[in-house]
């Protein structure tokens, strides 16, 4: 399993004895977040963070050094906070600097989260046997496993829906922690956090936080600020590129979560678990596989 990452305001360390986080980590992920600050972000026409640096330290964790992003949180019961979204997601999408951003990025396509379909069934089925779980643990886990056959069954819908959007730079985990609201010149503008899992793909992941709520009117507001760069795209494609986003996000943390089947320990997976096992099927309603 992967360390925890360590996070540290580092107060009056800054420009002009602002504030400095220091995010600290052990994994590839980290390095990889770093190369988006320095090589990526900077390319690309949407706010961000200041990027102070990077260093190793003598135990071999991997440091970043950032502004702080404050704590004004992304709040999606705001229809303001959402329209903003949509329309960040949609100038970091349709940019043209996109388009030479490839070669720099890991892959985030169907192909990365098909891994995750067959990496978390293959954990959740062996952990049918850990003694651990109750009766009604393995039921939730056998669930789970007919739901991921039945998305697999379903894969070349997934793809097709995907290769209606060109493939793009994505966040990966555009979600509300990873969001916060800075003043900048005067405006408030949208800052995201948390690029360990960026890379080029579909945007449907990103996607997936706009069809909450009046999820319409967002993904029409998303449409709306790609429609220069991307004409042809209609708001049944965008709305069901969300949906496979939901997907995309689920089985992906349906794998990260079964990984805890393999301890004794297992009250809190299973509490992710039956999370996303009473959350795929609306999901799939959607996609029409009832």
């Amino acid at each position: 399993m992967k360390k925890k990452v360590g996070v540290y305001r580092l107060n009056g360390a800054g420009p002009r004895g602002s504030t400095v986080v220091a995010k600290g980590g052990s994994n590839p992920d980290a390095v990889a977040e770093a190369e988006i600050y320095e090589r990526v972000l900077p390319r690309l026409p949407v706010p961000r963070l200041r990027y102070y640096g990077r260093l190793h330290d003598e135990d071999g964790y991997f440091w970043l050094f950032l502004e702080d992003a404050g704590d004004k949180v992304y709040d999606r019961r705001r229809a303001e906070h959402r329209a903003m979204a949509a329309r960040w997601l949609g100038s970091l999408h349709a940019s043209s600097a996109c388009d030479k951003l490839e070669p720099l990025l890991r892959s985030r396509g169907p192909q990365y989260y098909a891994r995750h379909l067959r990496d978390g069934r293959h954990r959740v089925t062996a952990g049918l046997g850990n003694p651990a779980l109750s009766s009604a643990d393995r039921a939730v886990l056998q669930a789970l496993i007919q739901q991921c056959d039945t998305v697999e069954s379903r894969w070349q819908e997934v793809v097709e829906a995907c290769e209606r959007f060109p493939s793009t730079f994505v966040h990966g985990d555009f979600v509300g922690k990873n969001v916060r609201l800075l003043v900048r010149e005067g405006s408030e503008v949208m800052i995201a956090l948390d690029w360990e899992l960026a890379g080029w793909g579909s945007p449907a992941p990103d996607l997936s936080v706009l069809t909450m709520h009046d999820g319409e009117a967002d993904l029409e507001a998303y449409r709306d600020t790609v429609r220069e760069r991307w004409p042809e795209l209609r708001l049944e494609d965008v709305q069901r590129c969300a949906t496979v986003g939901v997907i995309f996000r689920l089985i992906a943390s349906v794998s990260w979560a079964s990984r805890g089947l393999a301890y004794e320990w297992v009250r809190k997976p299973m509490r992710h678990l039956r999370l996303y096992r009473e959350s795929l099927p609306e999901a799939m309603k959607r996609m029409g596989w009832a």
